[in-house]
């Protein structure tokens, strides 16, 4: 069905595809141009809205952040922050009761990412919580608005347009709920320096972002309103859709359940834990094959004329991405449109796919999380929180979908969506191993 709806879109190799007034023209490229993605002399693929860096911002080492961010995720357990997320978002109700999903699950992960991100003082702060779910849908909403306008008036409806509006003053109450902390901070700066010792922070993100910065100006809201686009929004769909999955595949309950119990209890939350999760790790990343983000990936934007090797031409100004139809195709995968939670565990063991079978593993058939040198940096970190959140969730509750065609996506042009309908219920368990007092330590 995906593949038919990208050949509706694109045709076979590449097309130029317009829907309406709110989906740009994109040149949708074949996996065969995947290379010239990569290529040095191709440097006219920025990614898009990349252009060049305000001198606000500083490159730093991703990976560095994402590794203190993951051992975050895992302290977490111990002090019950996920438990406690999980709870105020479904309570401990020992019946059977309905919960919006996607709502739901878009709160849990924004009061997860933010304490993990920001600490105990934001986690409770329902503005801010609000501001994390509802910033990142409003200013891609009103950026697609304001690209219709002709470029001379888009100063005009930035300013008129209550969408417009709402973004900014979402940002300034962003920042004004960031002043009180990022003034604390520089007051421990000066008394740190004036009593001649260390400063004492808590370990989070404001902090990593201080000291990779070494000295250089940024904007603090900026980045942490950043952080909430890159980590909630994405992370909350691959935990909804799989949820929806197991509730429309309840056989894959027990084996998912059984290997949580068994590794949880030799390993506790060491991160070996999570390697050895790997019925979980097929699960999700057959969760992901069949519904991304979108049909495509690798977005781009020409800022210069650009001839591909095989002569196609590529104009300045214009959108390509790269096709992502292997993801569903017949000589990829066996079956390729019906879901198997142990499709990526069989694959394990044929000769070749031993590590391109792994959730964060990228290739040009299966690109969740992209591909090459353009893959998602955060995957390793959204992958452990999605999948300790699910073990959570498994080992917790117990949970049905009355109707498996709830688990069906929504789409719009190439991108894809948890079903925003879709209702599931639920009940408190009592589960076989106490997971808020296993040992997170290496």
């Amino acid at each position: 069905m995906v593949n038919q709806t990208l050949n509706q879109l694109t045709g076979d190799h590449l097309i130029k595809s317009r829907e309406g007034i709110w989906t740009a023209s994109i040149l949708l490229l074949g996996i065969c141009y995947l290379a010239s993605f990569r290529m040095r002399n191709f440097s006219n693929f920025p990614l898009i809205n990349d252009g060049k860096n305000p001198k606000s911002q500083f490159r730093t080492n991703a990976k560095n952040l994402i590794a203190q961010g993951f051992q975050k995720v895992r302290s977490c357990n111990n002090e019950a922050t996920l438990s406690s997320c999980l709870e105020d978002t479904w309570a401990s109700c020992t019946d059977w009761h309905e919960v919006d999903l996607k709502a739901d699950v878009l709160t849990f992960v924004a009061r997860l990412s933010s304490r993990i991100f920001n600490g105990e003082e934001l986690t409770r702060n329902e503005e801010w919580l609000r501001i994390s779910k509802e910033y990142a849908v409003n200013l891609f909403i009103a950026i697609r608005i304001c690209r219709i306008v002709p470029a001379p008036f888009r100063w005009l409806v930035e300013r008129l347009l209550p969408l417009c509006r709402k973004v900014r003053r979402d940002h300034a109450a962003g920042a004004r709920i960031l002043a009180p902390i990022l003034a604390g901070r520089r007051a421990e700066i000066a008394a740190a320096r004036q009593e001649g010792r260390e400063p004492n922070f808590p370990d989070d993100s404001i902090e990593w972002f201080r000291n990779a910065s070494k000295g250089r100006s940024y904007n603090d809201s900026d980045i942490q309103l950043g952080l909430s686009i890159a980590a909630i929004h994405t992370t909350s769909d691959l935990l909804g859709q799989a949820l929806l999955n197991l509730g429309a595949h309840p056989e894959m309950m027990s084996p998912l359940r059984k290997e949580a119990v068994e590794v949880l209890g030799r390993h506790g939350w060491k991160k070996v834990a999570l390697a050895e999760l790997r019925i979980l790790d097929s699960f999700l990343k057959e969760t992901q094959r069949l519904k991304p983000i979108a049909m495509t990936s690798m977005h781009r934007l020409a800022t210069a004329d650009v001839k591909l090797p095989n002569g196609i031409k590529i104009r300045k100004g214009e959108r390509t991405a790269i096709s992502s139809h292997r993801m569903w195709s017949e000589s990829d995968y066996n079956d390729p449109e019906t879901f198997d939670g142990f499709r990526f565990v069989k694959r394990r063991k044929l000769p070749g796919y031993e590590h391109k079978s792994h959730l964060i593993s990228t290739s040009a058939d299966h690109m969740g999380f992209s591909h090459g040198k353009h893959a998602c940096p955060g995957r390793f970190f959204a992958a452990n929180e999605v999948k300790i959140a699910m073990v959570h969730v498994i080992l917790k509750y117990d949970l049905k979908l009355e109707d498996p065609k709830d688990a069906s996506w929504m789409t719009h042009g190439v991108n894809m969506f948890v079903n925003p309908k879709a209702k599931i219920s639920i009940r408190r368990r009592e589960e076989k191993i106490d997971m808020d007092s296993l040992v997170t330590e290496e």
